[in-house]
């Protein structure tokens, strides 16, 4: 996925650029360029690294809150969330109905890798995921939000081009794509960790 993303600082909003590429098993790397900043998230497995680019470049391990941070993203987006209620241990079941928009949706919980439930939104007409909901409160109250929207065919597969992301009733970011696609060759060296001295990235 790539595109422009906006993201609430408090009261204020800021927009940049993102890029955000899985691959499985538990590999992603999550870009963004926001108020002068690049940054660069690794993960590989149970690792990774930061990269951060402005007026120099400074890199830096992953502590392990950042690691399962990156690890639950990974199999957060519609398509592993999917994969992941087809499952057969995965426990789906129907709670209940809901407008997202103005489309009515069937609630379908299911049991997420990380052991937590996860929700989904599904129009009744269409068939399409509209809104996943996770990390569930110990008052069942669904403390991640997101909304889907801007459906396009992709290289066969009906992804959508916005997401929309809340925590706790507040918007914290919304993502709009201009490249979404699946099982595309992964580019070379994007997972390779840098080698950097005084600032700068030298070759290996």
């Amino acid at each position: 996925q790539e595109g422009e993303m906006t993201v609430s600082l408090g009261k204020q909003d800021a927009t940049g650029l993102f890029s955000i590429v899985r691959k499985d098993p538990m590999q992603m790397s999550f870009a963004t360029q926001l108020i002068g900043f690049s940054t660069r998230q690794v993960l590989l497995g149970d690792k990774g690294f930061t990269l951060t680019e402005s007026d120099s470049v400074a890199i830096a391990d992953l502590d392990s809150t950042q690691v399962l941070s990156l690890r639950a993203q990974c199999q957060s987006d519609l398509v592993h969330l999917l994969r992941t209620a087809s499952l057969p241990n995965s426990e789906p079941v129907v709670r209940g109905r809901q407008f997202v928009g103005r489309q009515e949706c069937d609630l379908v919980e299911f049991l997420g890798l990380d052991g937590l439930r996860w929700r989904l939104a599904i129009a009744r007409v269409s068939h399409r995921v509209l809104a996943a909901d996770g990390l569930p409160d110990d008052e069942g109250h669904w403390i991640d939000h997101r909304v889907f929207s801007d459906f396009r065919l992709s290289g066969g597969y009906l992804l959508p081009f916005t997401e929309e992301r809340s925590v706790n009733g507040e918007r914290t970011a919304v993502y709009r794509c201009k490249l979404a696609a699946v099982n595309q060759e992964t580019p070379a060296g994007l997972f390779h960790r840098p080698h950097v001295v005084h600032g700068q990235i030298v070759p290996d």
